[in-house]
C-alpha cells in the first residue's frame, strides 16, 4: 500500500494515530524494533511522494496562469498593458517571475512584474539602452516604465541598481531576474524592437526632439529636470495675449530676449556659431523675468525647472548645453558663478558661444565624445559679461544689453505669475513653420539683415549673431504673433559694438580713465602732497591730458592685464599720444630737470571716432 494515495494520510493527525495504533500491536508480537524501522521509511516514502506531488501541482497550476511559457501580466488600472511574451521557462505571473528549470525551481527572480519592452542605440555613441517595464501592487498597481543603460542589467552587481527605481530585486534575486531578462528579449526580438535614440535635443535631420517620435530622446533618468519641464500647460491664448501686449509696448530688450530664444533652433541651419547674448543691468530691472519669457516659448520658467544658473562647473555647462543642443541656453545671474568659472572665464565664453566643450578622457583611458551644440546662450547678470574678460576674440562673441535706467515690464510680478501658468505652445509651433520652409530662404532672409546692419566699424561675429535674431523675429512674427511688430535693424543696431572699442588698446584706455576717475588724488599734488603721485593732469589749449609717471603706467596697465606696448602703439595710431620721436614717451622740462611721463589725451572715445569719420 502506498500512502501517498490515501487522501486521509496527507492528515498529520491521522498518520500519527494510525502509527501508534501500529507501534503497540508490534510490541504485543514482539517485533517493535522492525516495526519503527518500516514506519520511518514509509513516513520518508510519503513525504518524498508527496513533495514531487505538490510541485507537479504547483507546475501544472503555473503553467496554466504563465500559458504555457508566455508571460501573463495584467493590465493596470488605468488599463495600461504590453502584450504577451514567450519566456521559455520562466514563470512570469502577476504573483512575480519563477524558474522552472529543474537545478533552480521555484526560486524567485522577481516578485512582481517585469519585462523588457524596447531597446534604444544612441545615434551618438552607438551604445544600447533598454526600457523595463514594472509593475507594483499587482492589478491595483501602476506599470512603470525604466530607461537604463544595456550593461545596467547584464550582470547581478549592477543590476541590484534598479532597487533605486522600485524594482524588488536584491543580491540573492539577481542573477536570476539577470538571466530572466536577457532570455525574454532574446526570445522576443520581434516585440522587443530597437530604434534610434539621442541624448541631445533640437534637429535630427527633419525630426526635432522631444516633439517627434521617430527618435526617442534616452537621457531622461540623467535629466529628468531638463526634459520634464519642456511641456505645454496652461492656456494657449492667454500666453499669446499677455505676449503681443509686450510686443506692442516697443520695449526693445523683452523683444530681444524672446526674439533669441526663436532663434535658437534656426542656428543650425544658418551655418553659424552659437548666439550668446547677455542681458546687465542694476538689480530690480526684471532681468529674471525676462528670462522665464524667453524659457515659456519652450518650457516651464519657474524655478527649478529650465532655467540654469552660474553656480554650476564648467562641466555641467557643457553638458547642459549638449542635451539642449538646439534649444536655448538660458543661464541665469553672473554674479553667482563659482571661482573656477572666474578664473576661466573667457574660456568658458569661447566654449559657450563655439558651442564645443573641451576633450576629455573617460575611465577606460579612452576619449570622450566632444560635447556640442549650436543654440542661442542667453545670459543676465548686473556686470557686463564683458567685464569678466579681458581678450578682445571673446568679446566680440557677446551681444550685450545694457539694462540700465530700463523699464522692462509694466508688471514684472504679472508677466512672471503668468508665463509660470501658460507656458510651451509657441516653441512647437515655430518647428512645425520652420519644417515647412525652404532652408534657403531662411539664410537669405538672414543674409539681408546681416547686410543691412554691416558697416565700416561692426563686428562681424555681432552682425551674424543680431542678424539671426531678427531672422527669426521676422519668422515668428509672420508665423506666430501676426501683430507686425518685428524688430526692425534701425532699432537693435545700436547694440553692435564698434570694432574700435573692442580693440584691445581701447579697452585699455577705457581701464585707465576709470583708474584715474577712481583714484584721482593720486594726480592732484597740490591737494594730496602726502599721497604717491602717479602724474597729474595737465591742458594743453583746450585738450585735457593726464601725464602718467611711466612706472605708475605700467604697473596700472599690467594690473588690468593689458600692454604698455600695445597700448602706446595703439593710442600713436589713434592720436591719443604726444610723444617725442619714436618712442612712447613725453619729455616735461621743468626747472633743473628733465621728466619723461606717458601723455595721454582725454576725450570720449566713441565722439572722437564720430568726429573722425565725419572729418574724413
Amino acid at each position: 500500500m502506498e500512502l501517498s494515495k490515501h487522501e486521509e494520510y496527507r492528515n498529520p493527525f491521522t498518520r500519527n494515530e494510525l502509527k501508534l495504533r501500529i507501534e503497540e500491536r508490534a510490541r504485543e508480537l514482539r517485533i517493535k524494533t522492525y516495526v519503527s524501522d518500516q514506519l520511518k521509511a514509509a513516513e520518508h516514502q510519503y513525504l518524498a511522494e508527496e513533495k514531487a506531488r505538490l510541485q507537479e501541482k504547483a507546475k501544472t497550476d503555473w503553467s496554466k496562469q504563465s500559458l504555457d511559457g508566455i508571460t501573463n501580466f495584467e493590465p493596470d488600472y488605468t488599463g495600461k498593458e504590453y502584450g504577451n511574451m514567450y519566456c521559455g521557462s520562466w514563470i512570469a505571473t502577476e504573483d512575480g517571475v519563477w524558474s522552472q528549470e529543474s537545478s533552480r525551481a521555484n526560486q524567485t527572480a522577481c516578485y512582481h512584474p517585469i519585462l523588457p519592452i524596447k531597446r534604444m542605440r544612441n545615434m551618438e555613441t552607438g551604445e544600447e539602452q533598454i526600457t523595463l517595464a514594472f509593475k507594483r501592487g499587482g492589478v491595483s498597481g501602476l506599470w512603470t516604465e525604466i530607461l537604463v543603460p544595456k550593461d545596467m542589467i547584464a550582470n547581478s552587481r549592477s543590476i541590484t541598481t534598479l532597487a533605486k527605481y522600485g524594482v524588488s530585486v536584491t543580491s540573492e534575486t539577481a542573477k536570476l531576474l539577470v538571466r530572466y531578462l536577457a532570455d525574454v528579449e532574446n526570445y522576443n526580438d520581434d516585440k522587443v524592437i530597437l530604434v534610434q535614440s539621442s541624448s541631445k535635443l533640437g534637429w535630427h535631420g527633419s525630426e526635432f526632439l522631444p516633439y517627434d517620435k521617430k527618435i526617442v530622446f534616452d537621457a531622461e533618468l540623467r535629466f529628468p529636470q531638463i526634459i520634464n519641464s519642456i511641456r505645454k500647460e496652461g492656456s494657449y491664448q492667454t500666453w499669446m495675449t499677455h505676449i503681443k501686449e509686450i510686443r506692442a509696448e516697443k520695449r526693445l530688450e523683452p523683444r530681444l530676449a524672446l526674439a533669441a530664444s526663436f532663434a535658437s533652433v534656426i542656428v543650425p541651419f544658418l551655418n553659424i556659431a552659437s548666439i550668446l547674448i547677455d542681458f546687465n543691468g542694476v538689480t530690480e530691472a526684471g532681468k529674471t523675468v525676462m528670462h522665464m519669457l524667453a524659457a515659456s516659448v519652450w518650457a516651464c520658467p519657474d524655478e527649478g525647472q529650465y532655467i540654469g544658473d552660474f553656480l554650476s562647473t564648467d562641466t555641467e555647462m557643457e553638458v547642459r548645453g549638449d542635451v539642449l543642443n538646439n534649444l536655448p541656453l538660458i543661464l541665469d545671474d553672473t554674479s553667482k558663478m563659482n571661482k573656477t568659472i572666474r578664473e576661466n572665464i573667457e574660456k568658458v565664453v569661447y566654449n559657450l558661444s563655439s558651442g564645443t566643450g573641451k576633450k576629455r578622457s573617460n575611465k577606460d583611458l579612452g576619449t570622450e565624445r566632444v560635447r556640442t551644440w549650436k543654440n542661442a546662450v542667453i545670459i543676465n547678470g548686473e556686470r557686463p559679461l564683458s567685464s569678466f574678460v579681458d581678450q578682445a576674440g571673446a568679446i566680440n562673441r557677446i551681444l550685450e544689453i545694457d539694462l540700465t535706467d530700463v523699464e522692462l515690464f509694466a508688471s514684472p510680478s504679472a508677466t512672471a505669475d503668468l508665463v509660470r501658468s501658460n507656458f510651451g505652445f509657441a516653441g512647437p509651433i515655430f518647428v512645425e513653420a520652420i519644417k515647412k520652409m525652404d532652408k534657403a530662404d531662411i539664410r537669405e532672409i538672414h543674409r539681408k539683415y546681416c547686410q543691412r546692419l554691416t558697416t565700416s566699424e561692426s563686428m562681424q561675429k555681432q552682425v551674424i549673431s543680431l542678424a539671426a535674431i531678427l531672422t527669426a523675429d521676422d519668422i515668428a512674427t509672420k508665423e506666430i504673433f501676426r501683430d507686425g511688430n518685428n524688430l526692425k535693424p534701425a532699432e537693435v543696431a545700436k547694440y553692435l559694438v564698434k570694432r574700435s572699442l573692442v580693440e584691445e588698446g581701447a579697452r585699455c584706455y577705457e581701464y585707465l580713465l576709470g583708474v584715474y576717475e577712481e583714484q584721482a588724488q593720486h594726480f592732484d599734488a597740490v591737494r594730496y602732497d602726502n599721497l604717491e603721485q602717479w602724474g597729474e593732469v595737465v591742458w594743453v589749449d583746450d585738450d585735457k591730458y593726464i601725464n602718467f609717471n611711466v612706472v605708475s603706467l605700467e604697473r596700472i596697465v599690467k594690473n588690468g592685464g593689458f600692454s604698455r606696448k600695445a597700448f602706446t602703439g595703439w593710442a600713436k595710431r589713434k592720436g591719443l599720444l604726444r610723444y617725442n620721436n619714436d618712442r612712447d614717451t613725453f619729455l616735461i622740462r621743468t626747472k633743473g630737470s628733465v621728466l619723461r611721463c606717458i601723455s595721454v589725451k582725454v576725450v570720449d572715445l566713441e565722439e572722437y571716432d564720430n568726429e573722425k569719420t565725419m572729418f574724413l
